[in-house]
């Protein structure tokens, strides 16, 4: 049997510490790295005239209460937004003090994001799936010097293919079809995914299909992937997964998985010094 690589265990901050504040803001990111996340998950979208703008949603009504489409709006009038308007910190987040209802949080840029946290790793979800908005973050990251520190990740499997075509220097997500061949292909089955991403992102669950299972952690890293899961709030669920095997979690409340993750980290270095 081939060793199982060891990669390094990451806490993704699902949005920022968006249990606690607004997601996708400034205010999150810093608030998740204060908790101790060692990577800022975020979205991305392109405005009209060609920003890249980091939000979940195509449009700004969930958060802000404004109804009009990022990619039909200028930047100027985007960041003037207040993603805070509607957000109510979640019951169970481990401080619920940290949220100012009286401030305001706009979305920023990515640009602004990469200025402000100039050394932290990025996990970037390219939201818009058209080739204009993945030149543009291409073209920002590589302006940036921030490709080195960034993974990018879609539901698109095209976004994936320009990313890779464009030689793209940081990582990079598998496809639905890779993903499959990892479910279904005999174990023996040669799997050479180089040029094809280097991390697979799931839930533990999709529909019928069940991600989380020791075995199938074990194909992913047989096949030289690391294996992330989303979205994991619960400490149990973060100590199951990193158990089985998992690389990642990412988490809305990176501070309430604080111990189990360092718990697993001690576990995967000492593992990692006595297999050298």
């Amino acid at each position: 049997m081939l060793p199982t690589p060891m990669h390094d265990l990451r806490l993704y901050a699902h949005r920022g510490a968006s249990r606690l504040l607004p997601e996708n803001t400034i205010a999150a990111f810093q608030q998740a790295l204060q908790d101790g996340a060692t990577h800022l998950e975020l979205d991305v979208h392109l405005s009209r005239d060609g920003k890249v703008v980091v939000a979940h949603d195509r449009d700004g009504l969930r958060m802000a209460g404004q109804a009009a489409l990022i990619c039909e709006s200028a930047a100027t009038e985007i960041v003037r937004w207040n993603m805070g308007a509607r957000f109510q910190p979640h019951a169970q987040a481990s401080d619920r003090t940290r949220f100012d209802p009286g401030r305001k949080y706009p979305p920023p840029l990515l640009d602004e994001v990469l200025a402000n946290f100039p050394e932290a790793p990025l996990n970037v979800d390219i939201k818009q799936h058209d080739g204009a908005a993945t030149r543009a973050v291409l073209e920002l990251l590589e302006r940036s010097n921030a490709a080195a520190r960034t993974h990018l990740t879609s539901f698109s499997g095209e976004v994936l293919q320009r990313v890779r075509a464009a030689g793209f220097q940081g990582g990079s997500g598998v496809r639905n079809p890779d993903l499959l061949r990892l479910l279904f292909l005999p174990r023996w089955w040669p799997a050479d995914y180089r040029g094809r991403g280097d991390a697979v992102q799931l839930p533990r669950r999709r529909g019928r299909w069940v991600f989380d299972r020791a075995r199938f952690i074990e194909r992913v890293h047989r096949a030289g992937l690391r294996i992330d899961y989303w979205v994991v709030n619960e400490p149990q669920e973060a100590e199951l997964l990193f158990g089985r095997g998992a690389d990642g979690v990412m988490s809305d409340d990176p501070a309430r998985m604080g111990s189990v993750f360092q718990a697993a980290r001690l576990t995967r270095n000492a593992s990692g010094a006595s297999s050298a």
